[in-house]
């Protein structure tokens, strides 16, 4: 069921609630009212009768007659004379006239039950000339009742005849901007951003078109970085393959054409063998090396080998070596839980990255690497140095960018900043431990 038509159920079912209410509320009302007036009509005409009845009691017919011309029929009461003798009862005649009957279950409702009053017709004598009797009829009464119920009932289905389409207009109206905001939010997910969700005129509906509207701009901005990350990764990507080419052809390839000439010049100068197996553990060696950094480039042999705290002390260890004149300072908590080797992968990297940029951009001389325990199962490690610090015109590189998208696979966050010294900079990296 749609909105509109909710409001509208909702409010026809209030509409009824209140005329149930209403209509029971009179009810209980018209039942204590009928009985009040028909109790006073009888009441009132026993006082008539009992009057005349004292004057003409010797001559019932006189009685009869005076009581047919003498007193006008209340409307709530029946008086009939029963005469002592046996003759028939005689029905006085009553001026409801043809009236239209009421319904019987109502009749039943509001008639109370009222005693019939019965007045003795004596003669001066002593002699009893029989009886009048005054019974009580909510007839007219509870027609009274029933048209007004019946007009208050009529007037509620017209007035909610006229209410409902109304309301429908006035409620299609109001919700129209959702159907604006809905199509608003088809088109960005089809890719389109534009603005245009906050301009609804409705006050109550403006603060959500201005929240789908941050949201648009929001994903537009993800959708551009996400391209220009995109790009810059394929871009990251080919360099990696093109400089990993340029290793193999530039160290390898010379190693392996002189191991192919030396092999030959042993087939032909067998005399100068000693010489060449020198030459050759020499080119040995240097393969060794670079197969050995080229391994280390595509994957480190003591990631997955060893705990995480002991891969990055022999990380920083190789830094240490490569740079003399420059400290390092790791911080590891000794008891650090065991980690996944994608975590580990990803830390390493990160501060493989992170090392590199501050000796290379920011010619630091004390580096200060700290890993700990975050909150809610994650990892943090800090890495501040006291170089040059970040220029004003810096941008994010292929490395920035490499461990951006480490991160980002395992949920955490990378920050850069510099320190409120203004000396150096300050890479913070969060990643979830499992």
């Amino acid at each position: 069921m749609t909105l509109t038509w909710r409001v509208l159920v909702l409010i026809a079912a209030v509409h009824l609630a209140v005329i149930l209410g209403a209509g029971s509320v009179m009810l209980l009302n018209a039942r204590r009212a009928v009985a009040v007036e028909i109790t006073a009509a009888r009441d009132s005409a026993v006082v008539l009768i009992r009057d005349l009845v004292r004057r003409r009691a010797d001559d019932p017919a006189r009685l009869i007659t005076d009581l047919r011309g003498g007193i006008v029929q209340p409307r709530h009461v029946r008086i009939r004379f029963v005469p002592a003798d046996g003759l028939s009862p005689v029905d006085l005649p009553t001026p409801h006239g043809d009236a239209e009957p009421v319904p019987g279950w109502f009749l039943d409702w509001v008639s109370p039950v009222i005693a019939t009053a019965v007045l003795p017709v004596t003669a001066a004598n002593g002699v009893p000339r029989g009886q009048i009797e005054v019974v009580a009829t909510p007839e007219d009464e509870a027609r009274e009742v029933w048209e007004d119920a019946r007009a208050l009932f009529l007037v509620w289905i017209a007035a909610t005849i006229l209410l409902l389409p109304m309301l429908a207009l006035l409620v299609g109206r109001a919700l129209a901007p959702l159907s604006r905001l809905e199509h608003r939010l088809s088109r960005m997910q089809s890719g389109d951003y534009a603005r245009a969700a906050a301009a609804t005129e409705s006050p109550d509906l403006r603060a959500i078109g201005a929240r789908i509207d941050q949201l648009a701009a929001t994903l537009r901005t993800s959708e551009e970085e996400r391209r220009i990350l995109a790009r810059q990764l394929l871009d990251l990507r080919d360099a990696e393959r093109k400089s990993l080419a340029r290793e193999l052809h530039d160290e390898l390839g010379p190693c392996l054409f002189s191991l192919s000439v030396m092999a030959d010049q042993l087939r032909t100068d067998p005399e100068r063998a000693a010489a060449r197996a020198g030459d050759i553990d020499m080119l040995v060696s240097r393969i060794r090396v670079t197969n050995r950094r080229i391994l280390d480039t595509l994957r480190p042999a003591t990631v997955g080998n060893l705990p995480l705290g002991d891969v990055l002390t022999d990380l920083v260890g190789a830094f240490q070596d490569a740079h003399p004149g420059t400290r390092f300072l790791l911080d590891v908590p000794a008891g650090l839980l065991g980690t996944s080797e994608i975590v580990d992968m990803t830390l390493y990297r990160i501060l493989q990255e992170a090392l590199t940029n501050a000796l290379r951009h920011g010619k630091a001389r004390e580096i200060r690497i700290r890993l700990s325990e975050a909150a809610q199962g994650f990892l943090q490690m800090e890495v501040a140095d006291n170089g040059e610090g970040l220029s004003p015109c810096w941008s994010k590189g292929r490395g920035l960018l490499g461990m951006r998208e480490r991160i980002a696979a395992l949920n955490g966050s990378l920050a850069l900043t510099a320190p409120a010294s203004g000396t150096g900079a300050v890479l913070t990296a969060t990643v979830m431990r499992e």
